[in-house]
């Protein structure tokens, strides 16, 4: 994956030059984002033959000039017998017993040019596939490689290949994931095989960059390179955009592990889903959150929490909200399981931006009658008396 560092390593602003579209150079925000690479396995299969075994029984003795075994009956005088060159077994040869299984007359034999493996008289194989005869780059699966790719080509499946992604202005930073660090031949080859809108988005994007002095920012100086992106990210995210909502990117979140960098390259998966209204909607949410402090609130303090959050609320629910009514919050609750605290979050965040309003002001009103856990007598007696305007609102809102 290729992390924002990375990006703001592809080119210092004396190399940028090297690409003929001003970059790729120091790029990407501080949200730590980068493009996913796609790998495909590729898998191998061997086939074997089946052999005939030969004919048992008395006949096989008479021909092999012993007596049977029993008392036979001897073929006629027209039987047509094998010729006198015939290949007989020796007499000491083991031969199957007489109820062996046989294969059907009809099975299918290999091919008399089929391939086959020599072995050698002490069982070690003497003609087998070495790890880098089908593959030209890569590891060998023995702590070894099978070589390395040239400038501007990368190893895919071990082949060397030119760099190639979608043909649009995201499928250029796709690419520059699969180059190797610092190879400005496969960086200009990805700009070079996008089409003809890509790369004048991707030089949209850039010429912003440059002019907003994204790429004189210090090093892992965060609050300069948040300050520069902000008049360029509205053009940035009609690059990188893709077509889920911000509700989808939500949901595609929570479901990422906890903690260690298969979540962060999760999160950073469903960060690429967003189109650019759920980019956008997404953005406003976090720097309200940034600006508020919430995220200088330890985990611990409720009232940071809940005070840093509360101007934020409305950012929230309008990225993440869906289609129920008020009504419909209240009726998908009682679906769900005792104590799925999951199901309930997900029949809340499924309401409509007023319907999420009208159900908190239900609850907040139930809460102050009867407690932060409010026992069911408790809360329909409130709905129907001291909170009946605000059940009524949530039964009738949409």
């Amino acid at each position: 994956m290729l992390s924002s560092r990375r990006l703001i390593e592809i080119a210092s602003p004396s190399e940028a030059a090297a690409v003929e579209t001003n970059g790729p150079s120091r790029f990407v925000w501080t949200i730590r984002v980068w493009m996913a690479g796609l790998s495909v396995a590729l898998a191998l299969s061997a086939g074997c033959g089946v052999g005939r075994a030969p004919a048992s029984g008395p006949a096989l003795e008479i021909l092999s000039g012993r007596e049977p075994a029993v008392d036979v009956v001897l073929p006629p005088d027209d039987v047509v017998l094998p010729p006198d060159d015939v290949v007989l077994p020796p007499d000491d040869a083991v031969l199957p017993p007489d109820d062996a299984v046989l294969p059907p007359d009809d099975v299918v034999l290999p091919p008399d040019d089929a391939v086959t493996v020599d072995v050698a008289v002490d069982g070690n194989p003497t003609d087998v596939a070495q790890p880098c005869d089908f593959i030209e780059c890569g590891p060998d699966g023995l702590g070894g490689s099978c070589g390395e790719c040239a400038p501007g080509e990368v190893c895919t499946d071990g082949l060397c290949t030119t760099p190639t992604g979608p043909n649009d202005c995201k499928g250029i930073f796709e690419c520059f994931d699969l180059c190797g660090e610092g190879d400005q031949w496969c960086y200009q080859e990805c700009v070079n095989n996008a089409d003809i809108e890509g790369q004048m988005l991707y030089n949209e994007v850039m010429t912003c960059l440059a002019d907003s002095g994204y790429f004189d920012c210090a090093p892992y100086d965060d609050a300069c390179y948040v300050e520069t992106f902000e008049p360029c990210k509205t053009v940035y995210y009609e690059c990188v955009q893709g077509d889920a909502s911000c509700m989808e990117m939500y949901s595609c979140m929570y479901g990422c592990p906890s903690g260690g960098p298969e979540a962060e390259e999760c999160y950073n998966d469903c960060y690429f889903t967003g189109s650019l209204e759920a980019l956008l909607q997404w953005d406003e949410w976090q720097t309200c959150l940034i600006d508020s402090g919430y995220y200088e609130c330890s985990q611990w303090d409720e009232e940071c929490l809940t005070q840093a959050w509360e101007p934020c609320a409305l950012p929230f629910k309008e990225c993440v909200h869906g289609e129920l009514s008020c009504a419909g919050i209240m009726e998908c609750f009682q679906d769900c399981p005792p104590m799925m605290e999951e199901c309930w979050l997900q029949c809340y965040y499924s309401g409509t931006v007023d319907a999420q309003y009208l159900y908190d002001a239900l609850f907040v009103c139930v809460q102050g009658i009867c407690g932060a856990n409010p026992k069911p007598m408790c809360r329909d007696d409130a709905m129907k008396e001291d909170c009946a305007w605000q059940a009524k609102a949530c039964e009738q809102g949409k």
